[in-house]
């Protein structure tokens, strides 16, 4: 409805789904390959970002070109970010209680994935588009760019509970 509400017909706005899932199979291996060279803050940092671009790219998708552009950059940073998170857990954690944090991180995105329509509706019905509540949400990826650069790196050389 978001890209409907840019202009954009309802087959175009539903064509938008298959192009962001095809772009988030083809990050993950990249974003694997990447997380293997990179400094992992920085990668994090580039999921972070695309989500960022993908939510802007949102607020000014009104033509099919924009459209697919924000498709591929959102399949692009779930792709990025789902990969980050299942590198991350076990390098700076351990595997010892990876179902455990792996549970608990699943079951807070899945809880803010449910949560997150509720901003944009409320925005909808009080100011009748998408775009002031998709600028603030994209504050909070930008955050956490930045915060994930700035936090200290794990002790690696403390116990992981690795066994």
């Amino acid at each position: 409805s978001i890209l409907a509400v840019n202009g954009l017909d309802p087959a175009m706005s539903a064509a938008v789904f298959p192009i962001t899932a095809g772009a988030m199979v083809a990050s993950m291996p990249i974003m694997g390959w990447m997380l293997d060279r990179f400094p992992t803050p920085w990668m994090l940092c580039l999921g972070n970002l695309l989500y960022v671009g993908a939510l802007l790219l949102m607020v000014v998708a009104v033509t099919p070109a924009l459209a697919v552009v924000f498709a591929l950059m959102f399949g692009a940073a779930q792709g990025a970010m789902l990969t980050s998170t299942n590198y991350v857990t076990p390098a700076y954690f351990g595997r010892r209680y990876l179902g455990s944090l792996q549970g608990v991180s699943k079951t807070v995105g899945i809880v803010g994935s449910s949560v997150g329509p509720f901003p944009l509706g409320m925005a909808y019905d009080l100011l009748g588009g998408y775009h002031e509540a998709l600028l603030v949400l994209a504050l909070l990826p930008l955050g956490m760019a930045v915060a994930v650069l700035l936090a200290k790196p794990p002790n690696l050389s403390l116990p992981r509970y690795s066994e």
